[in-house]
């Protein structure tokens, strides 16, 4: 097991800054070892700042066209919709880096959940990451310890096997059905990376480094805390998810 790396930074801009280098330094050493690179991006609202970055200080400096860009998890609903998180990346992230269409890789939302989830893990394996894992995959947390769209409590988190499945959100949410990568999909990955802010979340980071930092994690432990990638995984937060005293 490779203990998890915290990098924490004083504001939400600071940890984009650091974090976007870091990102790009991943992507550029994927496309040194082979000719394409396999990027998971994560949804919600927190990796806003770090797309922005990456499209406006580090657009020439990455051969962005030779990333495939997948999403981590997807909520079912039409591309146009609000809470689509493909619809986020693109207006921040993939339009401003003139990413080639075919690179973009969506899930579909015109099929039922079950069925959009194998589908997705098809192409996956058609396009070899079956074999080698992505190279980096991006991720959030929520206040409860969810990533992904992996909560606590979900059959999901069980699948063994699996590359994607299909996940039901909390009735809190405003969309049910999901689609999300499953814990053995990130397990493959290259890396693996968070990015956390706000003080509602530092109660619940704190918990999920410590329960990460035992292999294995407790039976009871939050869907964050189970995550592992090839290389240690890294935690980006901001001071107010640190908590006091900050961690890192």
């Amino acid at each position: 097991m490779h203990a998890p790396i915290v990098h924490t930074a004083p504001d939400p801009d600071a940890l984009a800054v650091r974090a976007a280098a870091r990102v790009t330094a991943l992507v550029r050493a994927a496309l040194d070892r082979r000719h394409a690179c396999d990027l998971a991006l994560a949804g919600g609202s927190t990796p806003a700042r770090l797309y922005a970055r990456l499209a406006s200080h580090h657009a020439a400096d990455t051969e962005w066209s030779r990333v495939r860009f997948w999403f981590g998890d997807e909520r079912l609903v039409p591309p146009d919709h609000p809470n689509r998180n493909e619809r986020a990346a693109r207006a921040a992230l993939l339009t401003p880096l003139r990413v080639p269409e075919h690179h973009v890789l969506s899930v579909r939302d015109d099929l039922p959940p079950d069925l959009a989830a194998r589908e997705y893990e098809q192409r996956m394996t058609n396009l070899g990451l079956r074999a080698r894992g992505f190279d980096l995959v991006l991720l959030g947390m929520g206040a409860d310890g969810h990533t992904l769209s992996l909560f606590p409590g979900s059959p999901a988190l069980g699948e063994a096997a699996r590359l994607v499945a299909h996940a039901v959100a909390p009735p809190s949410s405003p969309v049910k059905d999901r689609v999300t990568l499953t814990l053995p999909a990130v397990a493959d990955a290259h890396a693996a990376v968070f990015l956390v802010t706000g003080s509602d979340k530092s109660d619940t980071f704190r918990r999920v480094l410590n329960e990460a930092r035992r292999d294995p994690p407790p039976a009871d432990s939050l869907p964050a805390s189970r995550v592992r990638a090839r290389t240690p995984v890294e935690w980006f937060i901001d001071e107010a998810a640190a908590g006091s005293p900050p961690v890192g």
